[in-house]
């Protein structure tokens, strides 16, 4: 079967996982449609039967078990069809029991474990077969260095484990070109389980990856500095000496990625008269590339508005907005109020009330 658009769900360590996770995942499932759902692996924890040290201050192993059921029960509405794929952390109960002799049929099946339908199936890594033909390789995690997996199985590969590793790489000879991509991960870094990364340099990538039509892609609009996911074709102030991606423009500092965002909503609003909900993602989303109602009621979800309620020209409504717009344009929002109020004073500075000067 061909595969236009395959989400790869990074490790999330449940119970221990982003208490954003789902709301990250179901903006990416709306901006990317995707029709195959693989998750990496690690999706449970198990820090209470670790085979290192364990934090005492943390849940005992029924407790971790019945926690991260919840949050399975919620991810199977949104996603009833996924690929999990064997991991060092999802299979610790099976790992364990091996060590002490126990056999594997005493236990329940990872689906009656975690109470998921038969929609979720386990692989030990897995091959899927992309819209323009090409064969991609998935697992947990076999290298650091991505590539080298993919020029061992002589396929682009996807993998997890690696949780500071969020990246795409490239190798090509003069007959192929393969790429390897790393996912990041979704686990909630405040947790004891993580104490102890906190004295490493490295920290944690919170991200997650899509495959569209066998080409693969990590939400840009972080990595461009360019939280609004704003087109080339404007001279705006701070952006880049290099511009790197094709489609978007890339920014010196996320600053002036927020600033131009909002000055695009100034223009809405002084220029077309744009003033309520409805109207500026109408503009700003419209229907020829995106599921424009959808967009309209999750910003208004996350900004407690009706569709048709007027904004006034203020700090106290349109920080909200553009958080929201952030979230959905990138399945996250994971920049300070203080950040983002200054790129909105920068849109305001100087801007003509009566212009659409960008």
């Amino acid at each position: 079967m061909l595969r236009k658009s395959i989400l790869c769900i990074s490790d999330q360590h449940a119970p221990y996982h982003h208490p954003d996770t789902l709301d990250f995942l179901g903006a990416i499932k709306r901006k990317y449609k995707p029709d195959c759902i693989v998750n990496m692996g690690d999706e449970l924890d198990w820090h209470s039967i670790s085979f290192h040290d364990h934090h005492p201050g943390l849940r005992s192993p029924k407790d971790e078990l019945e926690i991260a059921k919840v949050f399975f029960k919620d991810l199977q509405k949104m996603f009833p069809k996924m690929h999990v794929l064997d991991s060092n952390h999802g299979s610790l109960v099976f790992r364990k029991a091996t060590r002490h002799g126990i056999p594997h049929e005493l236990f329940k099946s990872y689906n009656d474990m975690l109470g998921v339908g038969p929609g979720w199936t386990w692989h030990e890594d897995l091959i899927l077969t992309a819209s323009n033909g090409q064969k991609i390789y998935f697992c947990h995690g076999k290298y650091k260095d991505v590539l080298k997996v993919a020029q061992q199985y002589g396929m682009c590969t996807v993998q997890g484990h690696y949780h500071t590793s969020y990246k795409i790489d490239y190798w090509s000879n003069p007959n192929e070109l393969l790429w390897g991509m790393q996912t990041g991960c979704l686990i909630n870094m405040k947790s004891l389980a993580f104490e102890y990364n906190k004295l490493q340099k490295s920290r944690p990538v919170i991200g997650t990856g899509v495959i569209i039509d066998g080409l693969p892609i990590l939400p840009r609009g972080i990595r461009n500095k360019n939280p609004g996911n704003i087109k080339l074709g404007t001279d705006w102030d701070g952006l880049a000496d290099e511009q790197s991606d094709p489609t978007f423009c890339v920014f010196s500092e996320t600053v002036w990625g927020i600033r131009a965002l909002m000055r695009i909503l100034l223009v809405y609003r002084f220029s077309h008269k744009k003033y309520n909900v409805e109207d500026i993602i109408a503009r700003w989303a419209p229907p020829s590339e995106n599921d424009t109602d959808a967009y309209i009621k999750f910003v208004c979800e996350k900004t407690g508005t009706n569709p048709m309620d007027q904004l006034d020209n203020s700090i106290e409504h349109y920080l909200p907005l553009v958080k929201a717009i952030i979230q959905m344009e990138n399945g996250k929002q994971p920049y300070t109020d203080e950040l983002i109020v200054e790129g909105m004073y920068k849109a305001w500075e100087g801007f003509p009330t009566n212009s659409s000067a960008t």
